[in-house]
């Protein structure tokens, strides 16, 4: 992070990754593995067959994605305690914390949401039955469980931009501060300048 400034690049970077990954956790959503009962050939009992695993390979991608975009932002501000001073805490410093907490939160939902979707997603479950047996269901993914880490991609793509440009004028507040406290003065007169002059 050159001269206290935020990286316009990685900004990019981040912003771009994480809509491609809320995108590939909707299409996960969409195609999810679903099941169906399909009677054997002597039609005696019933089966659980899935159909496409696209979904897995979507929320695994979106996964890997939000995980890279926000691992950088967080390796790019040393992870808040290593880069930012708390000798003058104030407002800046304390929403700066805060949305790095906060920001932590959604990212971990998010992903929890995506592996876990894609892991049940995977899990095709065999059940077998009689069949005239009318209770007999086959397990797929929770209704919604994708869509939620979508939304949650989505929360935490602005929470760590806003948690990075908070981080980012904090640290040039301390540059600002650091230059004021370098200037020598003796009193209410700065040293070296003539002060004969002073009306």
């Amino acid at each position: 992070m050159g001269e206290d400034k935020p990286s316009k690049l990685l900004l990019i970077f981040v912003l771009i990754a994480d809509l491609v990954a809320f995108g590939l956790a909707v299409a996960a959503e969409l195609n999810k593995s679903r099941a169906r009962l399909v009677p054997d050939d002597y039609d005696e009992y019933v089966y659980c067959v899935y159909d496409t695993d696209i979904a897995t390979i979507y929320g695994v991608g979106a996964f890997l994605l939000i995980g890279i975009s926000h691992g950088l932002l967080m390796v790019d501000t040393k992870f808040l305690w290593g880069g930012i001073s708390y000798k003058n805490p104030g407002t800046s410093h304390a929403w700066t914390i805060l949305l790095f907490i906060v920001s932590w939160l959604t990212f971990g939902i998010s992903e929890i949401c995506l592996i876990w979707g894609s892991v049940k997603n995977t899990d095709h479950t065999n059940h077998r039955g009689i069949y005239n047996v009318t209770n007999l269901t086959c397990e797929e993914v929770p209704k919604g469980l994708f869509a939620a880490g979508a939304g949650f991609t989505l929360l935490t793509l602005v929470l760590s931009k806003l948690y990075y440009i908070a981080f980012v004028r904090g640290k040039e507040n301390e540059s600002s501060m650091f230059l004021v406290s370098l200037v020598p003065s003796d009193g209410d007169h700065v040293v070296g300048i003539d002060n004969s002059q002073k009306i």
